[in-house]
């Protein structure tokens, strides 16, 4: 509150003294963490004059403490000027509500109604074309306003919307007669009806109210000017031009619509506004049409916007009438800031003037604060400026270097209107003139060693309107020597800032103009080469490609032109991400070729013979590409394009063709199994005990790209008289398993899913065997593994195994008198034979004997 009344409430801002003020306080709580107090704000001076409304949104304001600050803010008395509501949705409730209380302030209170007692009968004024005075009373009817039309017989009409309806809408602020193709149309501004302000338009003949033109902002003074413009001056009125000087979006900017005539009724065309800087400018305060000033044959347009500028200086812009209507953009902005003299809110009023100087040129005047600027208009030429090159083509020879490869440039200022008629005038004109300007690498340079361009004055006069012949001097071409060099030239007038010009540039009239200088061409008597490329391609035989196992890729190309002459002739390869560039490999003989780098891996640009593929000219060149390997590719299939284009007479698609290709990613895997144990044994004794048995399979290879890999284990639960049991079942990495009986119960299948290719699968089991007719029997379990074979390849083999367990019958043989027998037979020989041995003197003492002799 206290901002508003120090900041928003002062005349810097556009606050008048006397006006009556309004402030409207939104809250949803108490005032809390404020470092000012709000009785001393409410008791400022300035705020005796300020009319205020409180409105309390939420549940806090059922406290009494929350009222009581609610009632303090709010002007006397409460039931009038203090609301509360639950929340903000509520709020448009009380909006018709305010906006009486509101404009009330400014007359809306109840008592005696006046009729044309303070109408102000000519408070704005026009003529019609055919006598009829329009006079705006803007206080009639208790300031509902009106128009009052007096015809040339003198007879009087008043026409307003209603005596009733609209109070306070100030009809007849502005006035404007319209001529249309079938009549006039008298046209009144209303700046505050329906609060954002209309203009409306009554039939000339019954002076019925046909059309209502609404503003779109409250308080924006929509309809305050009113200006009619016919552009062509065929006497028929082109467009309505309607202010809204108080257009706010950060202060009162300010803004002008343009409506065009169409049919007796007037459509929105565009809308104008002044430079963004000026929050404070009140663009469309004034809009007058100030004739011809540029003298193109159509009537212009000044608006005024008298608060633009450093301490409301004000300002005005020119908008100029063309052939299709009237510019959107001003051709110049009059500045009161940029003036010697002192003056402000310049712009306050705009109007058209005839030749006051008598110079043969429309001037303005400018109303400003107690002063009245005239301003004159200066004559504009408008030029044709033309390079005439010669020769007009560099030919065949020259770009061989047969010929000369001068090249003359001649430059003339030809004047379209307001040309030099005087000798004693001189019009300097500063040109600049850029030779190739596209091209880093320059085709044509200056004579004098000049490379890119020139500039200098040329002084125009009535006998003189070329600049002496420029000598150019052709380059080579190795780039591009089909597409035309351009020269341009470009040329604004030298004025001075001592003395007044002579003459100005059109605004809406180019300063620039280009000349190209073509090449000449091999291509026969139309001069129109028609190129005819063919193109051949050698493909692997193998067109798929896996990710981690094919490394390159190449393809093998053939261009041949059996058209005429190619220029600028390039073959575009698109190719997927994966696909990395790798060469361009030529043949012997196909020289003049060369790629450059791709663009985001994606695209390869090849020029094919620059910068002219000949007629029967043919290239044979292979491109090679490595594989990406770091990446898993989801696609399943991929493609590369190939598209050959030229540039004669414009850019042309020659040929195109797409090669397509399968995508897969490597995968190597395999699978080994066995069991523990691998043999079983039975007997007679053990017949229909269960034995312990395991399965196992271990999953070996790499799978970079993460396959999923499904691993089906089959297990016979009946093998003729053997019965198997499974126990339990585990894995080392993955959880994704689960088990299920198959041909109706006599197989048990174990399917996992998974990634870890170092996974060992274990089932264990129990045996049982009941009886065996043969002595050996097997138990045969069986793995396999499958994957996703459009998106992964693997080698063949590995995928399937077989883990055979062998199971045998022992026969026991009972022998126990046979031990029994041998054993003593066995004593009885062993006896038999030392007594043999004893006998022979096996056991005697040969050793003393022999001592005995030996003593002897």
């Amino acid at each position: 509150m206290y901002h508003v009344l120090e900041h928003v409430f002062v005349a810097e801002n556009g606050s008048k003294e006397n006006a009556k003020k309004i402030m409207i306080v939104l809250t949803d709580g108490r005032i809390f963490l404020d470092p000012m107090n709000l009785t001393d704000v409410l008791m400022m001076p300035k705020m005796k004059a300020v009319t205020r409304f409180a409105i309390g949104v939420g549940a806090d304001f059922n406290q009494t403490k929350a009222v009581t600050e609610l009632q303090d803010i709010a002007s006397d008395p409460d039931d009038e000027h203090l609301f509360k509501v639950d929340n903000y949705a509520a709020l448009d409730g009380i909006l018709s509500l305010l906006e009486k209380s509101i404009t009330g302030i400014e007359g809306t209170q109840q008592g005696a109604a006046f009729l044309f007692e303070l109408s102000e009968a000519g408070f704005s004024i026009d003529f019609a074309n055919d006598g009829t005075v329009l006079f705006g009373a803007v206080g009639a009817y208790d300031w509902n306003g009106g128009l009052i039309i007096k015809n040339p017989d003198d007879t009087i009409r008043f026409l307003n919307e209603s005596s009733t309806k609209e109070k306070f809408s100030y009809l007849g602020y502005s006035v404007a007669a319209v001529k249309g193709v079938s009549g006039s149309l008298y046209v009144s501004g209303a700046p505050r009806h329906s609060f954002s302000g209309s203009v409306l338009v009554f039939n000339g003949t019954s002076h019925a109210a046909q059309q209502t033109l609404s503003g779109e902002q409250v308080g924006s003074y929509f309809g305050a000017e009113l200006c009619v413009l016919d552009t062509d001056k065929n006497g028929i009125t082109d467009y309505l031009l309607i202010g809204a000087p108080l257009f706010h979006q950060k202060g009162e900017e300010g803004k002008v619509y343009v409506y065009r005539l169409s049919q007796e009724l007037f459509i929105r065309e565009s809308e104008w506004q002044g430079m963004n800087r000026y929050t404070f400018a009140r663009f469309g305060s004034a809009i007058a049409n100030i004739g011809d000033v540029d003298n193109n044959g159509y009537n212009d347009i000044a608006v005024g916007a008298p608060m633009e500028g450093d301490g409301k200086s004000g300002s005005i812009y020119i908008y100029n009438g063309y052939e299709n209507g009237i510019k959107d953009h001003h051709s110049q902005r009059i500045a009161a800031a940029d003036f010697d003299v002192k003056l402000r809110f310049f712009g306050q009023s705009v109007s058209g003037m005839s030749d006051l100087d008598k110079d043969g040129q429309v001037d303005i005047s400018v109303g400003s604060l107690g002063k009245v600027t005239v301003l004159s208009s200066l004559p504009v030429i408008v030029f044709k400026p033309q390079v005439t090159l010669e020769p007009p083509y560099i030919s065949l020879n020259k770009q061989s270097g047969q010929d000369s490869k001068k090249i003359s440039a001649k430059i003339c200022f030809n004047t379209v209107k307001r040309e030099i008629k005087k000798k004693t005038e001189e019009l300097p004109i500063h040109y600049h003139l850029v030779l190739d300007p596209n091209k880093e690498k320059k085709r044509l340079s200056f004579a004098n060693g000049d490379p890119k361009s020139i500039s200098g004055i040329f002084k125009l006069t009535n006998t003189m309107e070329c600049l002496p012949d420029i000598l150019l001097q052709f380059l080579e071409c190795a780039d591009d020597c089909f597409s035309p060099i351009e020269i341009k030239l470009n040329f604004t007038l030298n004025l001075s800032s001592e003395s007044r010009p002579l003459r100005v540039l059109d605004m809406l009239s180019p300063n620039e103009i280009s000349q190209q200088l073509p090449f000449e061409t091999n291509c026969g008597t139309d001069k129109i080469c028609t190129a005819n490329i063919t193109l051949s391609t050698s493909l692997p035989q193998d067109k798929t490609l896996v990710i981690g196992s094919t490394k390159d890729l190449s393809l093998g190309f053939n261009m041949k032109n059996i058209g005429e002459d190619s220029y600028m002739t390039i073959l575009v390869l698109t190719y997927p991400h994966f696909l990395q560039y790798n060469k361009l490999s030529l043949l012997t003989e196909s020289k003049g070729i060369s790629c450059e780098n791709p663009v985001e891996n994606t695209q390869l640009t090849c020029q094919i013979r620059y910068p002219v593929m000949k007629t029967q000219s043919e290239v044979n060149f292979t491109i090679s590409w490595q594989i990406e390997e770091s990446h898993k590719i989801q696609e399943s299939s991929t493609q590369i394009t190939a598209n050959i284009t030229c540039e004669n007479d414009g850019l042309q698609v020659l040929t195109e063709e797409t090669y397509r290709f399968a995508v897969k990613n490597a995968l190597k895997v395999s699978l080994t199994g066995k069991a523990k144990p691998a043999y079983i044994h039975v007997t007679e004794e053990s017949m229909g005990k269960k034995q312990e048995l395991e399965y196992l399979f271990q999953i070996h290879g790499e799978n970079r790209y993460n396959a999923n890999i499904v691993v089906n284990i089959d297990i016979p639960l009946k093998e003729r008289d053997t019965q198997v049991t499974i126990v339990s079942y585990k894995a080392t990495h993955t959880t994704n398993c689960s088990p299920q009986l198959q041909d109706n119960g006599k197989t048990y299948r174990l399917t996992c899913t998974v990634q870890e290719l170092d996974e060992l699968l274990t089932v264990e089991a129990s045996v049982a065997v009941i009886g065996i007719k043969d002595q050996r029997e097997n138990l045969t379990a069986r793995a396999f593994l499958s994957f996703d074979s459009a998106q992964y390849e693997a080698e063949e083999g590995g995928r399937y195994e077989e883990v055979l367990v062998t199971i045998e019958k022992l026969t026991v043989v009972k022998s126990m008198a046979v031990i029994v027998g041998s054993s003593i037979g066995g004593f009885v020989f062993l006896a038999f034979l030392i007594l043999i041995l004893i006998k022979c003197g096996f056991f005697r003492r040969r050793y003393q004997e022999a001592r005995v002799i030996a003593e002897e």
